[in-house]
């Protein structure tokens, strides 16, 4: 049996701070952390409790870049572990019931996380490079599916809302590019899919909703 104390606040802590720089490094990709463990907060101090774990999620989660927490819990005391996934913007701890095949559980858990991770409707407009700047009248998105059929997705006209729409658009602020209607949900049901976000040619823009 693993032996030791549980320092569930301390490492989860920096866990999403290493999270958090990565991803404002890395700026195009998602970025989520899974914590594993095998049981309730211990040791470490009196500050060391699933409450303060999940209010460190919870910051994450709420944060710019937004870093959402994944927990697994895998051993014999994981009471209120779903607590820290909730705050963490995952809903449910993944409890691994050690009493039954606790390999194909744990498999089973990483799989679902690493497809709901997969690929998302929201991004955020890269950073131009040094010296340079980028024109929004000049952006374009391909899509490549798992089987490697690659497809444009074309703008939303303007006026369009992102719930009629079946492409994508700039969000208002100009930060982020989000995926409308058919478009969001085609990335999403793909999990091996891949997006790219270009610059550089005149924006292909689809046909108004009918």
């Amino acid at each position: 049996m693993p032996g030791g104390t549980t320092p569930t606040v301390p490492s989860l802590t920096a866990a999403l701070d290493h999270a958090t720089a990565w991803a404002k490094a890395n700026p195009t990709h998602r970025v989520a952390v899974v914590y594993a463990t095998d049981g309730q907060p211990n040791g470490c101090g009196n500050s060391n409790t699933v409450q303060q774990a999940a209010a460190v999620a919870l910051k994450a989660a709420l944060g710019t870049p937004a870093i959402p927490t994944y927990v697994l819990g895998v051993g014999p005391s994981l009471d209120n572990l779903n607590t820290i996934a909730e705050n963490g913007g995952t809903k449910a701890a993944f409890l691994v019931d050690t009493s039954g095949n606790a390999a194909s559980q744990l498999s089973a858990a990483l799989a679902t996380i690493r497809s709901t991770t997969a690929l998302d409707c929201t991004y955020t407009v890269p950073a131009p490079p040094k010296g340079q700047t980028l024109d929004p009248s000049k952006g374009n998105i391909t899509y490549t599916s798992s089987t490697g059929t690659v497809t444009n997705v074309l703008q939303d006209p303007p006026g369009t809302s992102c719930d009629a729409g079946s492409g994508w658009q700039y969000s208002a602020d100009g930060k982020t590019i989000n995926l409308c209607g058919k478009a969001c949900n085609d990335v999403k049901a793909d999990k091996n899919g891949k997006l790219q976000v270009l610059f550089g040619c005149t924006t292909q823009v689809g046909n108004p909703p009918k």
